[in-house]
């Protein structure tokens, strides 16, 4: 310029990135439609924690890919999956993690019809429950209704199979420790930090359920891939080892090095500088996704029948039940997907299952008035 003034390049957000980057993270999805359902998902997520915008703008890329290679999404009410922040010493900044979350695996695993359902759940000593081994394995959980339920002393998870039958895998609370210690995310004192500290329950049912994948007789690429990004997200490091001498998660990443290869350099992002001044927070959209078939009369009326009648439950109570069986926030069973009505029908089945969802609804419901 003739005045001399040098022209200062503009720095780009992490909205207009994602924007820029949309074409590549579409070729990750089975379907390329679910990317500005995608996108739009990371933003809101980022909006709702303080952290995340301090994080550099390549690890939320990064997290964002790794998220469309597993088909999952950062939707709060879904809770399939989280970005995680975190603070890298050795690089001295602030970054993300992708962490796929306990009903994120089981949609994966549903998915792919590896199993036809997974339940987890954290038991407490008040609760009744009996594991039974051997040759006629059973599984008895009746969670405490009337009085304290007392301190939790382990966590579950039960596969139910499309061929009938099930399977199940049981962790005590020490073993659940175990696992948490071995987490490389830990204060000054100790003590873990990170996904343990801020998402501790979500961990603690998402232990047994990765327990209960070495075990089952199928999997899938993308349940494969989700393992080893969730190592690396918790921080732990798996130990076991097969005939070939190799870690388990030496060998979901020689797996996960044969496919499309989603690691940014950078390189790539040098002219944008990690932190606040790089993000605008948008507003809070919902998520645009591609429509879904809703849920039916016929489904709708078997749902409230089958609470009425077998749980005792009135519309409201079935209401809170459906959306804890999916995870969803809805204000009617008509905005259930009739994938999301048919899932709540087959947990109907279930009696124990149901019983312990109703045990964590009553809870939340004591945590409100507590506060």
């Amino acid at each position: 310029m003739k005045n001399g003034a040098t022209v200062q390049k503009k720095s780009e957000t992490i909205g207009e990135l994602l924007e820029r980057k949309k074409v590549k993270i579409s070729e990750l999805l089975p379907d390329k439609s679910n990317v500005n359902y995608l996108i739009n998902s990371a933003l809101l997520a980022i909006s709702r924690n303080p952290d995340l915008p301090k994080c550099t703008v390549s690890s939320i890329y990064t997290s964002v890919l790794n998220a469309a290679e597993v088909n999952l999404d950062f939707t709060p009410i879904k809770q399939h999956a989280f970005l995680v922040p975190y603070r890298n010493n050795k690089k001295d900044c602030w970054e993300a993690q992708f962490m796929p979350g306990y009903r994120g695996f089981i949609h994966i695993a549903v998915r792919a019809g590896v199993v036809k359902n997974i339940e987890a759940h954290v038991v407490y000593g008040n609760d009744e429950f009996y594991p039974e081994l051997g040759s006629n394995p059973q599984l008895h959980h009746r969670p405490e209704f009337k009085s304290d339920r007392g301190k939790i002393i382990g966590a579950y998870a039960i596969a139910f199979f499309n061929t009938g039958g099930f399977q199940y895998e049981w962790m005590l609370l020490e073993d659940l420790n175990k696992i948490e210690n071995r987490t490389k995310y830990k204060d000054k004192s100790g003590n873990a930090i990170g996904p343990w500290k801020e998402y501790k329950s979500e961990m603690q049912r998402k232990t047994p359920i990765r327990k209960l994948f070495k075990s089952l007789p199928f999997s899938s690429p993308e349940l494969e891939k989700a393992l080893v990004y969730d190592n690396q997200s918790a921080g732990v490091e798996i130990i076991e080892k097969n005939e070939t001498g190799k870690k388990r998660t030496e060998i979901l990443a020689d797996t996960l090095s044969k496919q499309t290869k989603t690691e940014t350099t950078e390189a790539e992002f040098e002219d944008i500088p990690a932190g606040k001044d790089t993000y605008t927070p948008p507003p809070e959209p919902e998520p645009e996704g591609p429509e879904t078939e809703s849920a039916t009369q016929k489904q709708i009326t078997a749902i409230y029948t089958k609470t009425n009648t077998e749980y005792g439950l009135d519309d409201i109570a079935a209401l809170r039940l459906a959306c804890a069986i999916t995870g969803q926030s809805i204000v009617s069973m008509k905005n259930l997907s009739k994938e999301e009505a048919s899932h709540v029908l087959d947990t109907l089945e279930h009696p124990d299952t149901v019983k312990g969802y109703l045990a964590e609804i009553s809870g939340e419901k004591k945590d409100l008035f507590d506060k």
